[in-house]
């Protein structure tokens, strides 16, 4: 096996050429945690979405079912409204956590 010794010259261009891929590999870690940390978030948001759905259905059938007692439809109700300022404070905590700042 034949062995080149390299020249100054070939020797800055390759740690010129070893900063230039790590300073790719740093941006492309960050935009993989900006990418992860925005599908978290949706992913989070739309559970507390889903988590209002549920809580207002009930209420919704519960009222239709029963126009009588009053009861277990204020009881439902006052359920639904506490779950959704719940999820609400929760989207808004998330969303300005996953917030992008801007660069």
């Amino acid at each position: 096996m034949v062995t080149k010794k390299l020249t100054a010259e070939e020797i800055e261009k390759l740690k010129t050429d070893k900063k230039e891929l790590q300073k790719q590999i740093k941006a492309r870690s960050k935009s993989y945690v900006h990418e992860f940390r925005k599908a978290v978030g949706a992913a989070i948001i739309s559970a507390f979405a889903f988590l209002i759905a549920l809580a207002w259905r009930d209420v919704i059938i519960e009222f239709a079912e029963s126009m009588t007692s009053l009861s277990n439809v204020q009881s439902n109700l006052i359920t639904a409204f506490f779950v959704t300022i719940v999820s609400v404070v929760g989207i808004m905590f998330i969303t300005k956590y996953v917030a992008v700042k801007a660069e």
